[in-house]
């Protein structure tokens, strides 16, 4: 389980959180959602 966890931060880490600023926690919130709603829907697996 662990592995996924570092998995699943590795890659919120490398292709969301390194290329944005985030403002705060609603910002945060916000921005994970839209990410969430294009990692399973719109990006290639």
């Amino acid at each position: 389980m662990n592995a996924i966890c570092e998995r699943i931060i590795g890659t919120l880490r490398r292709e969301l959180l390194d290329r944005i600023l985030v403002l705060n926690e609603r910002h945060l919130t916000f921005v994970l959602r839209e990410y969430l709603i294009h990692y399973n829907g719109h990006r290639p697996h």
